[in-house]
């Protein structure tokens, strides 16, 4: 199976819930107290409870706050590494397929990822910081209690202690070459398995994950599942119940219903919330265990507890998952008709993006659209192509964006051809939350000066993702292998695009997630802003 390049698809620890078709909205963020010792237990609260993503979260917000912080960032260190492990060891593929793994194969495993680090991530990275990083992995999962539950028989042995020690000794290790870290990875899982009695496969996976995890936030050891359900969002179609979630006190939040899917059959529709799947309650249950409660193969069913907007007693409903098309083009309309002021909204960049963005402006043009806004607010990102795909059609010449990396076929300068481009004027309005292949298409059109940027400084996330399949077992990776740039050259990584015209949204105003950002004027002071910069564009014609 081919490589496949993507632009990342959402920035770090935002959860895809792929038990649906779409990918959810990032998990409740708990808040940031002011106070330092309150936030240190706060956080500490989640820790002891076990709930890793909003621990996560709550450090990632304070880190900003608090940027020089030592201990904010180890306890966010050792979060994302408890939620990591959390993830996989709820995975079902992860469990049936990669643990049981006989140690050998475990051992060509490892080589393997450590070959494609080596030869495809887009800094050079030496095997001692790739080994430190899988013995850190190790050492917290010995603490975790999932890694205990399901590695050690009964009760953790006294010689756990005397195991992780020996760990720590194991990070202050000179390692030479990738032959030397899969030697020693050997030998850290035969002292486990004389020591503590754990299996070698477990602790090489260790090793395996923390290759990949300790690189950025964006790069992975995706299993089998996983792997699948990436490969989902690329095609845009899922099977699953329809719907986009979140947590929140109740339970999981319906975000939004997607049209045709099982959860809009159901009469389900967004403000209604999951509070029990198959008899189990939903709150306080972390996304990632949702989701899988709710994942499933196609025509198999599965029962929730709906608890429907403004009402008090939910309501069970059967649901039998199937395929989903998803539309990541959406809410074409004209938004003011008088001045022939198209709309879209881009939720996505997937391979139907930009056939769909086609099929909605042939009906907006129909409608008399003079000029377009296309709202990338909430936008995490998707294929790379895809953003120059679109962007090509709004652009006669000139370069779209360039990417820069060390393998072969990583660094290029894509540009736009003439044929087939739009003249209509154009506004594009981003935020905080617009990403990856969102900022390749914003960026090329305002250093390209084709069109109009409004809103807030977008999230800056300027690398892009390779998928690569795994010989070795049915799984894959995916590594952070290029970092991408703007037409005039200006690196996207921590600066983003600002807009020609910024307008701020209080957080009480912000919506939750891309599917449900407002469309009226009335109520969205960047949507105004962007109507009257597409006035300005027309009169300018």
């Amino acid at each position: 199976m081919a490589r496949r390049t993507i632009a990342v698809l959402k920035p770090a620890f935002w959860l895809w819930l792929l038990l649906l078709p779409i990918g959810a909205a990032a998990t409740e963020r708990p808040g940031v107290p002011r106070d330092f010792d309150q936030l240190l237990s706060r956080g500490f609260e989640l820790e002891q409870s076990g709930d890793w993503g909003r621990a996560v979260q709550l450090y990632e917000d304070a880190s900003k706050a608090h940027p020089n912080s030592l201990l904010l960032r180890e306890r966010l260190k050792q979060c994302e590494i408890h939620y990591g492990l959390a993830r996989r060891y709820r995975d079902a593929s992860f469990r049936s397929k990669m643990l049981t793994m006989p140690r050998s194969q475990a051992l060509r495993l490892y080589e393997e990822v450590l070959r494609k680090v080596e030869e495809s991530y887009v800094d050079p990275v030496d095997s001692a910081r790739l080994f430190r990083s899988g013995v850190e992995h190790l050492i917290v999962a010995c603490e975790d209690d999932q890694f205990r539950k399901a590695n050690l028989h009964g009760d953790s042995p006294p010689e756990l202690a005397q195991f992780r020690e020996r760990l720590r000794q194991w990070k202050t290790t000179a390692v030479r070459d990738r032959a030397e870290a899969i030697r020693f990875a050997s030998t850290v899982g035969a002292q486990a398995e004389g020591m503590i009695g754990v299996a070698s496969s477990p602790v090489v996976m260790e090793f395996v994950y923390g290759a990949c995890d300790g690189l950025d936030d964006y790069s992975t050891c995706l299993t089998p599942d996983r792997l699948n359900d990436l490969y989902a969002v690329i095609d845009g179609n899922f099977v699953g119940i329809g719907v986009e979630l979140r947590s929140d006190e109740l339970g999981l939040l319906i975000v939004n219903v997607l049209p045709g899917g099982p959860a809009a059959d159901a009469k389900m529709q967004g403000g209604d919330h999951i509070v029990a799947i198959e008899g189990v309650s939903t709150a306080g249950l972390p996304t990632d265990e949702a989701a899988n409660r709710l994942q499933g193969s196609d025509g198999t069913s599965v029962h929730i507890d709906v608890l429907p907007a403004g009402e008090s007693q939910p309501r069970r409903v059967t649901l039998r998952r199937r395929s989903v098309e998803v539309q990541s083009v959406m809410k074409p309309q004209i938004i003011a008709s008088a001045d022939g002021i198209g709309y879209v909204q881009l939720t996505g960049f997937q391979k139907s993006t930009l056939g769909e963005l086609e099929r909605a402006v042939e009906r907006l043009e129909r409608q008399g659209m003079r000029s377009l806004i296309i709202d990338l607010r909430g936008n995490p990102g998707g294929l790379l192509t895809t953003a120059v795909d679109i962007s090509d059609r709004f652009l006669t010449d000139g370069v779209i964006v360039t990417t820069r990396g060390r393998a072969d076929g990583q660094t290029h300068s894509y540009r736009a051809h003439r044929s087939g481009t739009w003249q209509f004027p154009l506004v594009v309005l981003i935020d905080g939350d617009s990403a990856s292949a969102s900022e390749i298409l914003a960026g090329a059109i305002q250093d390209n000066r084709r069109g109009t940027i409004v809103g807030e400084r977008s999230y800056g996330k300027g690398s892009v993702q390779s998928i690569f399949p795994l010989d070795t077992a049915d799984a894959g990776i995916r590594l952070t292998t290029a970092k991408f740039f703007s037409p005039r050259g200006r690196a996207y990584s921590g600066q983003g695009v600002s807009p020609d015209v910024q307008i701020r949204r209080d957080e009480s105003d912000r919506p939750n997630g891309p599917a449900s950002t407002q469309s009226n004027p009335a109520s969205d002071p960047q949507l105004a802003a962007a109507i009257q910069a597409s006035r300005q564009l027309l009169g300018r014609r």
